[in-house]
């Protein structure tokens, strides 16, 4: 699952964008959306996006998946289960 501390969030990701970019989320670097969408209604906006591991093993079974660490306060939980958030540290 995710883990919560008091200011952070700690979860995973693939580590290559799935869908929009050609990012790859090595450990030890950090990220920033471009755009952020604060729409929780939708499960495919702006944003870069992060999920509990076995969420990930479910939609993305054969993506190699990274540890990252973002703020609670930049993130919101989306209508399809995974998380989107407007940056993202990718922890070693």
């Amino acid at each position: 699952g995710l883990e919560f501390t008091a200011t952070h969030i700690i979860a995973y990701r693939t580590q290559r964008s799935q869908h929009c970019g050609q990012t790859t989320y090595e450990p030890g670097t950090k990220h920033k959306a471009p755009v952020f969408s604060s729409d929780p209604h939708t499960d495919c906006h702006p944003g870069i996006y992060f999920a509990a591991k076995a969420w990930l093993a479910e939609h993305h079974p054969n993506e190699p998946i990274v540890r990252c660490r973002t703020l609670r306060s930049n993130s919101l939980r989306t209508v399809a289960g995974k998380w989107r958030t407007k940056d993202l540290e990718i922890l070693p």
